[in-house]
Formats: structure tokens, sequence, C-alpha cells
């Protein structure tokens, strides 16, 4: 299954605070099944899209990151999976 996981920075985003949230991304790493992570241009987060059948995973990171982050995590589908699903709703 796959999620869209947005994150905005909580809080100041002080060199300190932004130096011990890339620290613990370092020692994490990606959040396993991670397809593609993507920062927005303004520095105020991002978007993580994942692909795990174990949300558990997605659950592990919000803990690990809620001093710094805020994430929500809503689960999607590829617009080619959904179109038929779409066109039977419309009948």
């Amino acid at each position: 299954m796959l999620f869209a996981t947005r994150y905005s920075i909580r809080g100041e985003r002080t060199k300190d605070r932004i130096g011990a949230l890339m620290g613990v991304f370092g020692e994490r790493g990606e959040i396993p099944g991670t397809v593609a992570h993507y920062t927005a241009l303004d520095g105020r987060g991002g978007l993580v899209i994942t692909e795990t059948d174990d949300p558990t995973t997605l659950y592990q990171a919000t803990l690990a990151y809620q001093e710094w982050l805020e994430m929500h995590s809503t689960p999607i589908m590829r617009v080619e999976d959904a179109i038929p699903h779409i066109a039977a709703s419309l009948e």
C-alpha cells in the first residue's frame, strides 16, 4: 500500500534544533519502503511517498520525529489504478 506523509517543522527552526533533527535522520535513515522523499523549497517541510504493507513503520517514524516534525500520513493509490473505480462509480 502507498502512503503520502506530509511533514512540517515543529517549533523554531534554529540551528540547534535542525542539527538535532538531522542527527536523528542520519541515525535512522529513510523510512523503510520509501519510494520518494521531497523537501519543500520554503524549508518548512516536505513529502515522503512510502510503499509498505506494515503502517507500523510510519507510526515508528512519527514517534521518533515528533519533537521536531508534525507528520500526516494518508493512504494513496496511483491514478491509473483509481480510474476503473471512478468510472464504475459514474455508471
